[in-house]
């Protein structure tokens, strides 16, 4: 198993049956490798609340997630988080949950997130792509990785050590004292244990990249 798949786990205390109002109980734990400093990375989280909600949801069908919305309340930090899920409708063609995570505090539950998705059924054989052509940008071995023994401050970036990212040089200027004032960056992201992307992957991956660069004037 993956890294992040084994972070996606869960163990039901009560399942939530995939019925309008339905609710259940999951536990997971966050580890220590996915860590910005002290804190858990967010899209861990979404990942997490996503995995988890997409499970229920494949009981009618709906595994596949459409849209999700997040409200972060509270940093998460490693160690066991509850996830309470319940279901808020369950149509034909998709359906909608919410979910809670949770984690125990000095005077109580501590709510960290709450996600809410839309999920469906994905037809893969015919992918319908409405978004823009991807980005021209150099190969992977002429960027610029991103790596924790970069500085200090990098090396509190846990997960760096799970992901391999290579920034364009043409948008990096900020780094060095030469912003381009374009407002853009541009990346390449893999795991570095070689796990290939899917939907579960997606919350992580795009906000594990702005994390990483939004601090990656201090990396170099």
């Amino acid at each position: 198993m993956a890294e992040f798949d084994d972070a996606l786990a869960v163990v039901w205390d009560a399942v939530a049956p995939a019925v309008p109002g339905g609710t259940g109980v999951a536990r997971g734990h966050l580890g220590e490798g996915w860590l910005i400093g002290h804190a858990a990375n967010g899209g861990g989280l979404m990942a997490l609340a996503t995995s988890t909600a997409s499970e229920v949801l494949a009981g009618v069908g709906h595994r596949d997630p459409l849209t999700r919305r997040a409200h972060f309340l509270s940093a998460a930090v490693p160690g066991p988080v509850d996830l309470d899920v319940e279901v808020l409708r369950v149509g034909r063609g998709m359906s909608t949950a919410s979910l809670r995570v949770v984690q125990a505090g000095e005077e109580g539950p501590i709510e960290r997130v709450r996600v809410t998705g839309t999920f469906s059924t994905v037809d893969r054989t015919e992918p319908a792509h409405r978004a823009p052509e991807p980005p021209s940008m150099p190969d992977p071995e002429s960027c610029v990785p991103a790596r924790r023994d970069s500085s200090p401050v990098a090396s509190a970036i846990v997960m760096l050590d799970r992901l391999d990212v290579r920034v364009d040089p043409a948008t990096i200027g900020f780094a060095v004292g030469r912003p381009s004032q374009r407002g853009v960056i541009r990346a390449w992201l893999r795991m570095r244990d070689g796990r290939e992307p899917d939907a579960a992957l997606l919350p992580y991956a795009v906000d594990a990249l702005l994390q990483s660069l939004g601090r990656y004037d201090r990396l170099i």
